[in-house]
């Protein structure tokens, strides 16, 4: 999973390591407000807004766990 945080070459680098040591990237998690907003509430962004679309990255993870495992990476 690439978490972003808004770093030089943050893309490169997570992508340059993946590859190094034969992960895929599964999923790709925006750097969000949000995010912050709901920690700050003590809550996760998807219990504050199930409906962000930052929330359905995480969804869409959850089912990608869930389920066989393969990405198009």
């Amino acid at each position: 999973m690439f978490n972003r945080r808004n770093v030089e070459d943050e893309e490169e680098k997570v992508r340059a390591f993946a590859s190094q040591v034969g992960l895929p990237v599964i999923a790709d998690i925006p750097r969000s407000d949000d995010i912050l907003r709901y920690e700050e509430m003590g809550r996760t962004v998807i219990e504050g807004d199930p409906t962000l679309p930052v929330s359905r990255k995480f969804f869409d993870l959850a089912k990608l766990l869930l389920g066989d495992g393969e990405t198009d990476e």
